[in-house]
């Protein structure tokens, strides 16, 4: 197989090396004695430029393969991978969950059906309101698992309402 990872880390850390300029003869000629042949060297290039780590500066010539040093570099996705920290993208790319009020309203529905005095209900009603998204989160499964923990025969129904 002409994948290495040895030497594709190589590549990309030349790359981070002579960032954000472009990579010159002396740096290059490393790599082609790493790679051991053209075929290889090529097949790993181009690899990483499909995961978007690097441009490879590569184009098919006939039944040969071109490399423009030019354009060989490595792009911010590659810079990211060697850094090992998610980089700005995971600042940039953060995902937020939003509990429907209706999660909310599920739990307040809950507190108003309960036996409690409305001293206790409006108490426990004011907190919910104040709570984290994490808290809320940790709490509906600890109570969906309390509530299947004591529900008889509770995967039967379930897949009754399922199937």
């Amino acid at each position: 197989m002409k994948i290495n990872r040895d030497l594709q880390n190589t590549i990309l850390k030349i790359l981070s090396n002579v960032y954000p300029n472009n990579i010159h003869r002396e740096e290059w000629l490393p790599l082609l004695s790493v790679a051991g042949d053209k075929d290889t060297l090529v097949a790993n290039l181009l690899y990483l430029e499909e995961h978007k780590l690097l441009s490879s500066g590569i184009t098919r010539c006939v039944n040969d393969y071109m490399i423009n040093l030019g354009q060989l570099r490595i792009t911010n996705r590659g810079l990211d991978f060697l850094l090992n920290d998610g980089g700005v993208n995971a600042i940039l790319d953060v995902s937020m969950i939003k509990y429907h009020d209706d999660t909310i309203q599920c739990f307040n529905d809950f507190i108003e059906k309960s036996n409690l005095d409305d001293i206790d209900k409006s108490k426990l009603t004011t907190k919910l309101k104040s709570l984290p998204v994490d808290t809320i989160k940790d709490i509906a499964i600890k109570l969906i698992d309390n509530g299947l923990e004591r529900m008889p025969d509770g995967a039967h129904w379930l897949g009754r309402v399922l199937l």
